[in-house]
């Protein structure tokens, strides 16, 4: 069932024809699957049903960030570009700032093609699953 309520005129809106809900009628009769209910002449105790957008459907279980590092002195972190014009500058000044601070820390990159870090390339899957592996910490550069 479609309900079609008409606001009061206090909003402001002049409401002195049908015009609208009779073509909104035409159209549903002329569909012929919904009953229509006109409520523009109850304006008082029109009534309108809010519903929520958010989906029922089973959640994903949450899984938490992995553990801080408890130092980056000897650790091998990744520096993940997603291929944006600033990415890159961004990490150039990750790497140093690490470097400085902690001069026994490694560092290795990895290079998207696309601008999605979440949607990497299929046909790089197994290079990005072997990258990871190899680092203790990522920083991802979006460079927006």
């Amino acid at each position: 069932m479609i309900e079609i309520a008409a606001p009061p005129d206090s909003v402001g809106m002049a409401r002195n024809d049908n015009s609208s809900f009779n073509i909104i009628n035409q159209l549903i009769s002329d569909i012929g699957t919904e009953e229509v209910i006109d409520m523009s002449a109850d304006k008082v105790n029109a009534a309108y049903e809010v519903l929520s957008p958010w989906a029922e459907a089973d959640p994903v279980a949450l899984k938490g960030l992995s553990p801080r590092l408890d130092k980056l002195d000897g650790k091998k972190i990744g520096l993940l570009c997603n291929n944006k014009r600033a990415s890159p500058l961004i990490l150039d000044v990750t790497e140093k700032i690490i470097k400085e601070r902690f001069p026994t820390a490694k560092v290795s990159r990895f290079l998207g093609r696309s601008f999605s870090v979440s949607s990497l390339e299929k046909d790089r899957e197994g290079e990005f699953n072997d990258w990871i592996k190899g680092v203790d910490a990522v920083v991802a550069a979006v460079g927006d």
